[in-house]
């Protein structure tokens, strides 16, 4: 039981991350596009 919770929350954890990284590249994104559009 311990081991399916501990499995879980680093999936969890492992979703969060890449999650982060989404939002900062997406982030990054828009700030070129922006650039570009002036």
């Amino acid at each position: 039981m311990f081991l399916l919770m501990l499995a879980v929350g680093s999936a969890a954890g492992t979703i969060l991350e890449t999650g982060k990284v989404t939002l900062v590249e997406q982030a990054e994104k828009a700030k070129a596009t922006a650039n570009t559009v002036k």
